[in-house]
């Protein structure tokens, strides 16, 4: 909440200096990991303290416990693993998630040139060839994914973790409790009872209640598994607890086609084990049937 406080209170700033740095299409294409951190990161969190405890507390002989432990991470960590619950991709500040349109945007620039090269053809001029010339650097160009520092993953990341402010989540709790029934519902178990040993997707809650009709906004719906993480403190794991996610068509047609495929197998396997015991198998033989086992096994994994 601290971090959140410190940022919107320069939040105005920020922003600004992101939109500058994009419009500046010259200097943004320099941008590096670096730069960004400079420019930037460092800036933002230049008044922000983390109040992490300090050597005195690990020194007092009272805390002396081998189960003791802190974890402690710097502000520009504090910021980026913040900011991952509210979507920023993890790996961010060494290049992971950046670019993501890139090919989108190269699809679309490649139309544009398609269009202006279906015009009426005429004689060729110098001019005119200087301007292909320069039409195919740009393409060439277009053709390789971009390597400078992509703000707008964080830009996005921000706005999300921003918008949910101390007045956005109070509302939120004052709707739940109003609506604690229908909250309650989301945790059904296989006999459509209620029950605390029930356990969802963090995810699938905000889809649940607006099937109930409860009026989520729909800021509020796309985060609000974030603000649970990241605000809530509650118990989550990543993974299913005691529920299974329903089966998908095609996982139910690919199940399907398994258990085909390992009956017709049993009926092969069956058969040859009984000519097996006839007569010994040659090399080739031998050979022939490892072949076939494999490419049960490969047919078999990609079914799965």
């Amino acid at each position: 909440m601290a971090l959140q406080e410190h940022l919107i209170n320069g939040s105005d700033e920020i922003f600004k200096t992101i939109e500058d740095m994009v419009n500046n299409d010259e200097q943004y294409k320099l941008l590096d990991k670096e730069g960004a951190c400079q420019q930037f990161f460092e800036i933002w969190l230049d008044q922000f303290e983390i109040a992490n405890p300090t050597g005195d507390f690990f020194n007092d002989p009272e805390n002396d416990d081998e189960a003791l432990v802190c974890n402690i991470q710097s502000k520009l960590d504090f910021l980026l693993t913040t900011l991952e619950i509210f979507g920023l991709p993890k790996g961010y500040i060494d290049g992971a998630g950046h670019h993501t349109d890139w090919e989108q945007k190269k699809a679309a620039a490649g139309g544009r040139n398609k269009k202006k090269k279906a015009g009426g053809a005429g004689k060729k001029s110098t001019k005119l060839s200087k301007l292909q010339a320069d039409l195919q650097s740009k393409k060439d160009e277009l053709n390789k994914k971009p390597t400078y520092f992509d703000l707008e993953p964080i830009k996005k990341a921000l706005k999300s973790f921003l918008n949910m402010t101390a007045e956005s989540r109070s509302s939120m709790r004052t709707l739940f409790i109003n609506h604690k029934q229908h909250l309650i519902n989301c945790f059904k178990d296989q006999h459509d009872e209620n029950s605390f040993k029930r356990c969802i997707d963090i995810k699938e809650i905000a889809p649940r209640l607006q099937q109930q009709n409860i009026p989520l906004d729909q800021q509020l719906a796309d985060n609000l598994s974030a603000i649970l993480l990241c605000f809530g403190d509650i118990d989550y794991e990543v993974a299913y607890g005691e529920r299974v996610p329903p089966e998908t068509d095609e996982q139910r047609k690919a199940k399907g086609k398994l258990e085909l495929w390992r009956a017709n197998m049993a009926k092969v396997v069956g058969d040859k084990g009984e000519k097996s015991l006839k007569k010994q198998l040659t090399v080739e033989e031998a050979e022939k049937k490892k072949a076939e086992e494999d490419a049960w096994t490969r047919e078999e994994e990609r079914l799965i």
